[in-house]
């Protein structure tokens, strides 16, 4: 997928670990190196912070909107959500929360917890 972007994208990535924290600030699509980088330094650990890093996420996407862009913020996940927000309703909330923030015009996509 990484190969697919280019300038007019923008990629960020934030983990939730522990707690939730940026790994990539918002990088253009076409630096593939840095992207790739940020996914290499990746690893699986520790507690599942989802509710903080879904939170993180769209606060980093609301900074980065793109009137009339294909706006998405895309969760991985090993779903095993045990710190702060874990149960499925209140992650549901936080995810359609956040992909109705203002400014926005379409929704996000709620993916299934299950």
């Amino acid at each position: 997928m990484v190969n697919e972007l280019d300038e007019d994208d923008t990629v960020s990535i934030v983990v939730y670990a522990g707690a939730a924290g940026v790994v990539l600030e918002p990088t253009a699509g076409n630096e593939n190196d840095a992207i790739l980088d940020a996914i290499a330094q990746l690893e699986a650990g520790g507690s599942t912070a989802g509710g903080e890093g879904i939170q993180l996420a769209y606060q980093l996407a609301r900074e980065q909107f793109i009137e009339d862009g294909n706006n998405r913020v895309i969760l991985a996940t090993d779903g095993d959500f045990n710190v702060g927000t874990s149960s499925e309703a209140g992650l549901i909330r936080l995810i359609e929360g956040g992909s109705q923030s203002p400014g926005q015009r379409n929704g996000g996509n709620v993916a299934d917890a299950g």
